[in-house]
């Protein structure tokens, strides 16, 4: 949007309305934030794992997940696996690589021609796909498994960018640049045959269909088999009885949650069945301090409730306090 109004402003030599077009949206979404209560919650902004969850130089021909039928997966960062996804597929890699060569066969006239007339967009192209990726591969970029550069920021920086604590989820809509830019300059050039670059999409199509097919199915797979209480992990029978008249369940700790999140999910749907409530839940960015403080609360032994059900991370946890409650 930012760079549409830019080139807008720029076409139509008026500042003003861009600046209108562009707030107006911005205004309404932060409206629509405020009445679904997105800024009521305080919970922290910034979070761990900036860094971890980078992409790596390799993403846009790596497969991780094995998601190609003929390229090889490559090393990479451990949080870079999901977070930092960007392969292309290989008829998008072919497709790059034809128009590279495209452009290396053009003559000196004809690019320059192409920089003259369509020299605004390619500017600002280039001006979201690199800030984009900067973000996607900093503030630890890796290739492979081999760190080569380790940004060190200064505290406030690093807790700005600890809002964008996933950064590798950046390299996607470089991926969706890197697409439409492609599909873009081929439909541009200059073919003897009009229908060549037609039949040139529908080649590239049907390798990067068979190349992905793998991925394709697994996806398929997943989203057709939707899981139930019926694969539960949970003995659901002794549950219900745990869980009978009871208001409240207590995790401790707070966060052992997103350890178990699977079981914490299953709990969750007999909790909700049973309109019972949590101290803790897999949200993001819970407020720290405050949980800290709600569960020393809920453990202190003065306060303990009958009608609360109690679920301890491990057994250090119960054998570092002395508390009066019945075990199971």
């Amino acid at each position: 949007l930012l760079a549409d109004v830019i080139r807008w402003g720029i076409i139509k030599k008026n500042i003003l309305k861009s600046i209108l077009i562009f707030s107006f949206p911005i205004i309404i979404t932060i409206g629509v934030l405020l009445l679904v209560g997105a800024f009521s919650s305080g919970g922290n902004i910034d979070s761990d794992g900036l860094g971890y969850y980078s992409a790596n130089l390799n993403c846009f021909i790596n497969p991780t997940l094995n998601m190609s039928k003929f390229v090889k997966e490559q090393p990479c960062g451990g949080g870079q696996i999901f977070e930092g996804l960007g392969y292309l597929g290989l008829g998008m890699i072919l497709l790059c690589c034809i128009n590279l060569a495209y452009c290396m066969s053009c003559s000196l006239t004809d690019l320059e021609n192409y920089w003259k007339k369509y020299k605004l967009f390619i500017v600002l192209y280039c001006a979201i796909l690199i800030s984009f990726l900067v973000l996607a591969l900093s503030p630890t970029v890796m290739f492979g498994d081999h760190i080569l550069v380790k940004i060190d920021w200064p505290e406030p920086i690093m807790k700005l960018l600890g809002i964008f604590r996933s950064s590798g989820r950046f390299i996607w809509p470089v991926c969706y640049l890197i697409f439409i830019g492609n599909i873009y300059f081929i439909s541009k050039n200059k073919w003897e045959n009009n229908r060549a670059f037609l039949k040139i999409l529908i080649f590239c199509l049907v390798i990067q269909l068979v190349d992905l097919s793998p991925y394709i199915l697994q996806r398929k797979q997943t989203v057709s088999s939707p899981q139930g209480l019926s694969d539960n992990k949970l003995t659901i029978d002794a549950w219900n009885i745990l869980l009978e008249n009871k208001k409240k369940i207590i995790f401790k700790p707070w966060d052992m949650v997103y350890d178990v999140s699977e079981e914490v999910f299953q709990i969750g749907r007999l909790a909700y069945d049973n309109n019972i409530q949590f101290n803790s839940f897999y949200i993001s960015r819970p407020n720290k301090d405050v949980m800290d403080f709600q569960e020393l609360k809920y453990m202190s032994n003065s306060n303990f409730e009958k009608d609360f059900v109690y679920i301890f991370g491990g057994i250090d946890e119960i054998l570092d306090e002395n508390y009066d409650l019945n075990y199971y």
